[in-house]
């Protein structure tokens, strides 16, 4: 609402949104469960096309201590998918997500089949995080597909506006109306870089690309520059893991050029 509110009446204000084809349901574990660990969050295994399936638990409506666990798992498609029975959203399941039947019963493949599928390949880009006395966070400031970085990055966000409050405050020429709104510009500056980097990983994502794009993420992983794994650790910043398989991209591209003239050259000669 305050995000709409600024389209309104700021006339530099604005907001691209970008949205890909990934869509999803979930489906409720509830058959077999007991040999899980609440703790843990499990792999339902590698799709043909889209991202690794993960299955968790959450408390239940009477509470942690009051009843067992609800265990689920978010099943990912290209578009949204319409099944005309159970048997056609079994098989879907069957083919993609073969270890989730082992922990679902007839009824939650029933409640499955017809659950409303959601949208979550959107994202927006604001022109600015800062509107006059106006600061967005979180969603609101920089929404993107999920890859387990939503909450990490909207309170790293909270972070980083109150560091630079604190760095404004502490400057004894800044009244403090002008330490806020230079502390307001100072986040706007460094967090947008960050939320730049974290979009453009959280779109390489997109269901709708070819399994070769899965391929070469796990190459990226065996080099150590994927960039959901660095994104996902403490010591790294967004920015930096896309850096990072940015310039291992670079490199590999540089290397195979250079083979193919070593290989002309050796020709030319030989």
């Amino acid at each position: 609402m305050v995000r709409n509110e600024m389209l309104i009446s700021i006339p530099e204000f604005t907001v691209h949104s970008y949205s890909m084809e990934n869509y999803s349901r979930m489906i409720h574990l509830d058959k077999n469960v007991n040999n899980l660990d609440p703790g843990y969050l499990y792999i339902m295994g590698l799709p043909r096309r889209q991202v690794v399936r993960v299955a968790g638990a959450i408390n239940s409506e009477k509470g942690r201590d009051e009843a067992p666990p609800k265990w689920f798992c978010q099943v990912g498609t290209v578009g949204n998918p319409v099944y005309a029975s159970v048997e056609e959203a079994k098989q879907h399941i069957g083919a993609d997500y073969p270890s989730i039947l082992n922990y679902v019963s007839d009824q939650s493949l029933r409640d499955f089949s017809t659950r409303e599928c959601i949208p979550t390949g959107k994202s927006k880009v604001c022109s600015s995080f800062v509107g006059g006395r106006v600061v967005l966070l979180g969603d609101s400031a920089a929404p993107f597909p999920p890859i387990g970085q939503g909450v990490n990055a909207a309170i790293e966000g909270a972070m980083v506006l109150d560091q630079c409050i604190g760095r404004a405050l502490a400057s004894t020429s800044n009244s403090r109306e002008d330490a806020l709104l230079i502390a307001a510009r100072e986040y706007d500056r460094l967090w947008s870089k960050e939320t730049n980097a974290i979009r453009i990983i959280a779109q390489q994502y997109d269901f709708s690309k070819p399994f070769s794009i899965i391929c070469r993420g796990l190459i990226y992983i065996m080099f150590g520059c994927s960039t959901l794994a660095n994104s996902k650790k403490e010591n790294m910043s967004y920015s930096d893991a896309l850096w990072r398989q940015k310039t291992f991209e670079r490199l590999l591209i540089l290397t195979a050029v250079l083979l193919v003239t070593l290989i002309i050259i050796t020709n030319l000669i030989f």
